[in-house]
């Protein structure tokens, strides 16, 4: 039988991990192995804003923030959040409870409320059980090895709202992409045929491009009344857009 090890973190439990992890000034998330990003930066330990326990390189820490972090990942993904916020618009139009990060398999979720200010996340698409253990306290266990038990202080209302917003967003996302393919599987091998009948390499634009490039025809379209007619003045808003909703 193999035997629990449950890790408990608390302002305690994440001093003690932090005098056994090791320094990273230049971390990275990796979508793979990543588990929990944890906010440190009112802990006072040196060199640590951010604590990071991942499959791969255990415990780890950094000056960066848990924002940077994330903000850093996201930049790496293929659509940003200024994509995720419109998901969230459609899907609560009087409110967004939070703001995770869903994509393919990824499913980023914040355990805090504000996620413009540091806060603590966690990779969801990579807990195997999680379960509200306290009052107000949740327990992760994680694919990657179920012997392990991560009891993290939480809101009760803020986790079970981002939990069921981050869901949400999740089956959203899916329902829409089985239609896409659906639909597209009906034409694929024919059109796979013409392109390997080519005899020139062929450059297809990422989906990140094609989404980015969408953004100033809906830009033209949503302010055409405030005025806003020529392709300068266009472009200069989609990248103010950009810039303040695509990241945290």
């Amino acid at each position: 039988m193999h035997h629990i090890h449950l890790l408990h973190l608390d302002k305690e439990g994440l001093t003690h991990l932090y005098e056994k992890g090791t320094y990273f000034p230049e971390l990275r998330l990796n979508r793979y192995t990543t588990l929990l990003i944890l906010d440190c930066h009112e802990l006072a330990l040196p060199k640590c804003r951010s604590l990071v326990i991942d499959a791969a390189l255990g415990v780890v820490f950094s000056e960066r923030t848990t924002t940077y972090l994330i903000n850093h990942f996201i930049d790496q993904q293929t659509v940003d959040l200024l994509f995720i916020r419109t998901l969230l618009t459609t899907l609560f139009p009087t409110k967004t409870p939070c703001l995770p990060f869903v994509w393919g398999e990824i499913a980023l979720m914040p355990l805090g409320g504000q996620t413009r200010h540091p806060t603590s996340w966690v990779m969801l698409h990579h807990a195997y059980h999680n379960f509200l253990s306290g009052p107000n306290e949740v327990t992760f266990i994680f694919k990657q090895d179920q012997t392990l038990r991560f009891q993290i202080p939480i809101n009760k209302k803020i986790y079970t709202t981002n939990l069921q917003t981050t869901l949400d967003l999740y089956a959203t996302l899916h329902h829409f992409i089985d239609e896409i393919v659906t639909e597209f599987n009906s034409s694929l091998p024919h059109l796979a045929h013409l392109a390997l009948s080519r005899s020139e390499p062929q450059f297809f634009p990422s989906a990140k491009q094609i989404l980015q490039a969408q953004l100033p025809f809906f830009v033209g379209l949503t302010y055409r009344h405030a005025g806003i007619f020529s392709l300068e003045q266009v472009q200069i808003l989609s990248n103010q857009l950009q810039k303040k909703y695509g990241r945290l």
